[in-house]
């Protein structure tokens, strides 16, 4: 996980990422 971050923060458009700890067909929001 730690790797796919940097490599998301790599690219400078973007800003940053949103973590969601829910399943699918959750309705933990």
């Amino acid at each position: 996980m730690e790797t796919a971050i940097q490599e998301i923060f790599a690219d400078e458009r973007a800003e940053y990422i949103q973590v969601h700890n829910a399943g699918p067909g959750c309705y933990n929001c």
